[in-house]
Formats: structure tokens, C-alpha cells, sequence
């Protein structure tokens, strides 16, 4: 029996030769992205010591997501998603080698920091829709599933390899390395989107309306959608409470552990290990049915598990919570963004898509801010535990509308 057989929907969707090669090189550039988020992060708390600095510079990472995604969305449903992932990929690995020659210099301070995050966050903004309208043209629709989880297990890979690469660099030779190596990943990646053999994208027939009716109509479609309307509301309070939790990890880390380094590395790792483990069971389930009812419990796990973290100062308690939390957080996302990806009809799939990704990226920025703020008042236990409640309460109301949202988002 052939191996892509014996792996199932795992398989076949690694049996295309389109997404093979996507797949390489953007695992390499997320390994990249992982270790200059860690570098970052590094630096930023290097600088200033501070939670609440951190949660500006995570702030200023995100929050371009919330300004520019719904742009990028119509971007890619007017020019297409493979122009809109290149021109990006160049502008990342602009950033990525300034800011190593600024660290490498000795010239990088908190400001140019900020602003050269920003400038990322906006660039990431403008590829994440891209990126999410793409995977449906290199696998087939019974495929897509698979294709999401691989994508998930491919980012909670890195997740796990970068900080733990990131980590030793940052000790032996600083975080400049970090972004260095980020920008050699980038480049891969560009190669991998140029080796592509995709169809060219077509024009709609109805052409080009104007730029805020075009975006209105996504708002308008996603809000009104039985099942896709409810899930941005979970989207929104999950993404800026509970995720927001990652972007605060450096000083839980040195504040609440005192681990340093390579206990920031450790944490983050804990979390991918777990995020990789349930990414797998995922990708090998491959149907969408009963996802909705699997999404929604998993909101309630990475409560508990969250909860869990927030009570304990121990080291390696607080690395086994996170990694349950990893894999609770995994599979609300993956499933979450499976079920809108089945559900959204195809003239919609690129603003629709970007609205998604606003909130998924945009609500860590504003949960950030907010909780480094909190935590600079009432320590970083106290805050994390609000939001886990204020989720738990979006979790009982998304349940009572569960059977109504299965029915339009497994169809």
C-alpha cells in the first residue's frame, strides 16, 4: 500500500505536488518567524524590563492586522493570492535583515523596535489572507481539512523548533542571529512561491466595485452567515483572551518563573509540543463532522488549561499546562478555520478569509496590551484568570446556538 494511503487525508494531501512545495518552504520561514518572535521579545524585554512594554511591542506587531486585513482581503479577491504572497514575502525580508544590521550595530532602541514590528505586522496582514484563499488551490476540497491541520502541525512544528533554536542562539550569540537566520527563511520561502504552478487568477466577471463596498460586502456576508457569524463572535473574545496569553510569555517567564532565556524557550516549546500533537489527530480525522460541537469544547479545555497556568509559579506545572493549552488552542483554531473555509462561497473566500484573520491577529494585539497593562497593576496571574472566565462566558453562549451552526458550517 502506497504511504500517502497508509496516512490517509494526511496523505493525499501531501501527495500534491503544489502543496509539497508550499508546504517546505513555509516550514522553514515559520521555523524564521518563531525565532525572530523570540528575538524580539528578547530585546524588547532586554531594553526595558518591562511586562507593559512588552504588551506595546506585541501590541505594535498585531494590532496593523485589524487596520489592513480587510483591505488585503479584497486585494486578493481582485489581483489574486499569489501576487499578494510574493510582493509580501520581498517586504519581510527587507524588515528581517534591517533590524539585524540595526541590532548588529548597536543603533536598534525600543521606538525603532516598535516601528520595525509594526512594519511586519502590516506586511503579514497584507500576506495572511493570501495565504488562507491559497491552500484551497493546491489541494481539492476533500482534501482541505487535512491541508489546515498540516499547515497547523507545520506552525506548531516551528513553534516548537524556533524558540528552542532561538534560545541557544540568544545565549551564544544574541538575538541579532535570530533575525538574521529569519531573513535567510524568508527567502526560502520566496523561491518556494516562485516554483509554484498555479492557474492565473481570473478577474470577476462583474468587475471591480468600489474599495469600502467591496469590503462591507464581506462584513455583510460573514454576519449574516448561520455559522460563520456566530464563530467570529467566539473568534473575537477567545483570540483577545485567551491568545493573548503567548505574546506575554517573556515575562511570565523571568517574572513569574525566573527561567530566563531558555525558561521562555521551554514554555513556548510545551506549547507547540502540545499544539503538534493535537494538529496531528486533526489532520489524520480529516471530516468536518461533529468539528463545530469538537471546536467548541476546545474553547472550554484551553480555559481550564489556562486557568491552571495562571494558579502556579512552578516551572514545570506551568509548561504542562501550556501544553494542553497548545493543543486545546489548536484545535478550536485549525477546526474554526476549517469550517469557514468549507462553509465560504469562493467570490467571498478572500474577505472573508482576511476578516478571520483581523480578528485572529488583531485580538492577541488588543488582549496584549490590555493584559500587559493589568499585570503591571495586579501581577500576571489575576488578569489571565479574568479573561479565561470572560471566555468560559462566550463559550456557554456559542453552545446554545451549536446545533444551528453545525448544520451551516459542516454542509
Amino acid at each position: 500500500m502506497p504511504l500517502s494511503a497508509r496516512l490517509g487525508p494526511v496523505g493525499r494531501a501531501l501527495s500534491h505536488p503544489n502543496y509539497r512545495l508550499y508546504v517546505t518552504g513555509n516550514m522553514a520561514s515559520l521555523i524564521g518567524t518563531w525565532m525572530q518572535r523570540i528575538g524580539i521579545g528578547w530585546v524588547a524585554w532586554e531594553l526595558t524590563g518591562s511586562s507593559a512594554w512588552l504588551g506595546i511591542v506585541a501590541f505594535a506587531d498585531l494590532f496593523p492586522t485589524v487596520v489592513v486585513t480587510a483591505f488585503a482581503g479584497v486585494a486578493v479577491d481582485r489581483i489574486g493570492p499569489m501576487k499578494v504572497a510574493k510582493f509580501a514575502q520581498y517586504l519581510a525580508i527587507a524588515q528581517a535583515v534591517t533590524l539585524a544590521v540595526l541590532t548588529f550595530t548597536g543603533l536598534l532602541d525600543i521606538w525603532m523596535l516598535i516601528g520595525l514590528t509594526a512594519f511586519l505586522g502590516a506586511v503579514t496582514a497584507f500576506y495572511q489572507p493570501a495565504r488562507l484563499a491559497m491552500i484551497p488551490m493546491l489541494v481539492p476540497r476533500e482534501d482541505l481539512g487535512a491541508a489546515i491541520a498540516i499547515n497547523s502541525i507545520n506552525f506548531n512544528l516551528a513553534r516548537f523548533i524556533g524558540p528552542a533554536i532561538a534560545g541557544g542562539v540568544i545565549a551564544m550569540g544574541g538575538a541579532g542571529w535570530t533575525f538574521a537566520t529569519n531573513a535567510v527563511t524568508y527567502f526560502a520561502f520566496l523561491v518556494a512561491l516562485l516554483l509554484l504552478k498555479l492557474p492565473e487568477h481570473k478577474p470577476r466577471e462583474d468587475g471591480n466595485r468600489p474599495l469600502f463596498t467591496e469590503m462591507g460586502e464581506g462584513y455583510l456576508y460573514a454576519a449574516r452567515h448561520a455559522g460563520i457569524g456566530p464563530l467570529l463572535v467566539l473568534v473575537i473574545v477567545t483570540s483577545t483572551s485567551l491568545r493573548a496569553v503567548l505574546e506575554l510569555m517573556p515575562a511570565y517567564a523571568d517574572g513569574v518563573f525566573q527561567a530566563g532565556a531558555e525558561g521562555l524557550g521551554m514554555l513556548v516549546a510545551a506549547t507547540g509540543a502540545g499544539a503538534i500533537l493535537s494538529g496531528i489527530w486533526l489532520g489524520l480525522r480529516g471530516s468536518v463532522r461533529g468539528l463545530t460541537r469538537i471546536s467548541l469544547w476546545a474553547v472550554f479545555a484551553s480555559c481550564i488549561a489556562l486557568l491552571g497556568f495562571a494558579a502556579t509559579e512552578d516551572l514545570t506545572i506551568g509548561m504542562i499546562t501550556m501544553c494542553f493549552a497548545g493543543a486545546a488552542l489548536v484545535v478550536n483554531g485549525v477546526g474554526m478555520q476549517t469550517l469557514m473555509q468549507n462553509a465560504v462561497s469562493g467570490e467571498m473566500r478572500g474577505r472573508v478569509m482576511g476578516i478571520y484573520w483581523m480578528i485572529f491577529r488583531g485580538g492577541p494585539a488588543l488582549g496584549a496590551l490590555a493584559l500587559g497593562a493589568a499585570s503591571e497593576l495586579f501581577g500576571l496571574h489575576w488578569p489571565l484568570a479574568a479573561a479565561c472566565i470572560l471566555s468560559l462566558v462566550a463559550w456557554g453562549w456559542s453552545m446554545k446556538r451549536l446545533p444551528r451552526m453545525g448544520q451551516a458550517l459542516e454542509a
